[in-house]
């Protein structure tokens, strides 16, 4: 809950000075009414009524993402790349829910691949709560993609609807308005569901491992690692998955990192020296690296995902003010779509270029007690190909869109302090978030230098062609 005295943020405010002066003018009056209350808002009275930017989305979004990270949390399955997609196809239900009455946006549908059209409410003469309608929208994606969850995920889900459904329609006196808005958003969620059970991700939760991949097998690919040495690497497959913006035909056409170093075990090649830069950082790490690389492990079962973690520091960011419902969709849909589809990119390029792992080079050519006896570098190798860094690919698609709101605010990251008991971490802009986990992957013992590099540079072509190809508002690409 905010403080009484919280400020207004305007800065998410969008569209003409005009427009910008109305929903100045009505958010005074609705912040002095409600700032001391529970933070639902009333429907502009005035023309702005379509208009989602009259609705509360620090609250009503921050909420439904928090039990986001509790699904995937407690979900067997959601490994990164799952989780990357579930918090994506969130994202769009989202913002499909409320972008009806956004003036000045336009809906995704005839842009994200495979999307060709969404459920369009009836506004004539008839008005909508937008709140009801995310809520309802969100709320029916995350009970059909979580079906399978255990008992707890789906009641969360089903208390946290009905509150916030509660909450709002104390405030208002027309429950048609109310009635209709839900069963919009509830038409929203589903159709988002129908949509990505169609990208080839759909059910991966329950068959991370495939039996059916048979490793290519040559002298610099992987092999198993331990501690589980799976013959089967993860999702061999993930790589094939419709993306969402990025061209469908070739996902790594304009990213493809292209080969790696020669692979060589002569102690004068690039790559024997890139290995052995690994297997020398990890035997001198300091105990504050060994946290940080941990603090950013990306394993669901000890810390978070980096898809999940990331998106609980937007919530952290969004909380520092008032921010309106149709700018919060927006980001959160474009945070969103980028960390699936820098996914997508990245597994490509993994089996494309499927290389063994710094921890099997350094058992077979540096120190071949190495991890051998149990694992003792800072984070367990997961069960995939190396190039590229998954971490870095995600982390600098998402950074480089949040930077674009957030470019200079200061955020503490409580995120594992509540979860897991980790201290919490400070970091003076959206970059600095960044460079930490890119420190973390290189502490890791997990990636050589070359794939962090490489990642990074994926994850900033993502956005960048994300930026290209989306048209979210009307009068200007992208933004």
């Amino acid at each position: 809950m905010r403080a009484c005295n919280a400020p207004y943020n305007s800065k998410f405010i969008t569209g003409s000075p005009i427009r910008y002066a109305m929903v100045m003018l009505v958010s005074a009056f609705t912040f002095l009414s409600i700032s001391c209350g529970d933070g639902a808002i009333e429907p502009d009275p005035l023309p702005t009524v379509y208009d989602a930017s009259g609705f509360d989305g620090d609250e009503l979004v921050t909420g439904w993402y928090s039990v986001m990270y509790s699904c995937v949390g407690q979900t067997p399955g959601y490994t990164e790349p799952v989780a990357a997609r579930a918090y994506a196809y969130l994202g769009i239900t989202l913002y499909e829910s409320v972008v009806n009455g956004m003036p000045n946006n336009r809906s995704l549908a005839g842009q994200l691949n495979g999307l060709h059209s969404m459920p369009v409410p009836d506004t004539a003469g008839k008005r909508f709560h937008w709140s009801l309608a995310a809520n309802a929208a969100m709320a029916e994606y995350l009970r059909l993609t979580f079906a399978g969850a255990p008992a707890q995920v789906v009641k969360t889900i089903d208390s946290l609807e009905q509150k916030n459904y509660s909450e709002r329609t104390a405030l208002t006196k027309e429950p048609d308005m109310s009635e209709r808005s839900v069963a919009y958003g509830k038409q929203v969620g589903a159709a988002i569901f129908e949509y990505a059970k169609t990208d080839g991700g759909h059910g991966a939760d329950l068959n991370n491992f495939p039996a059916q991949y048979t490793p290519a097998g040559g002298d610099a690919d992987w092999i198993p690692t331990p501690p589980d040495n799976r013959k089967v690497p993860m999702l061999p497959d993930w790589g094939k998955n419709r993306p969402l913006a990025l061209p469908e035909a070739n996902v790594l056409d304009g990213r493809d990192p292209g080969a790696f170093p020669a692979f060589s075990v002569d102690k004068s090649s690039a790559f024997y020296s890139a290995a052995n830069s690994v297997y020398n950082s990890v035997k001198t790490l300091k105990p504050e690296q060994r946290s940080l690389a941990q603090y950013w492990s990306g394993d669901a079962t000890i810390t978070s995902t980096v898809t999940a973690h990331i998106f609980s520091m937007m919530n952290q960011y969004v909380q520092t003010g008032a921010y309106r419902l149709d700018a919060v969709a927006e980001l959160y849909a474009k945070v969103g779509i980028a960390m699936n589809d820098g996914c997508v990119s990245c597994f490509a390029a993994k089996y494309k270029y499927p290389l063994m792992r710094p921890l099997s080079y350094i058992q077979k050519n540096i120190d071949r007690t190495w991890n051998a006896n149990k694992v003792t570098d800072p984070v367990v190798t997961p069960s995939m190909p190396e190039y590229v860094s998954g971490h870095t690919v995600q982390a600098a698609a998402a950074v480089e869109l949040i930077k674009e709101v957030f470019p200079r605010t200061f955020l503490i990251d409580r995120t594992l302090r509540r979860t897991r008991s980790m201290p919490e971490r400070e970091y003076a802009t959206p970059d600095a978030i960044l460079n930490e986990i890119v420190l973390a992957q290189k502490y890791s013992g997990t990636h050589y230098g070359f794939s962090i590099d490489a990642g990074t540079a994926m994850g900033k072509n993502v956005a960048a062609t994300l930026k290209a190809r989306l048209q979210f508002r009307k009068e200007r690409p992208f933004l």
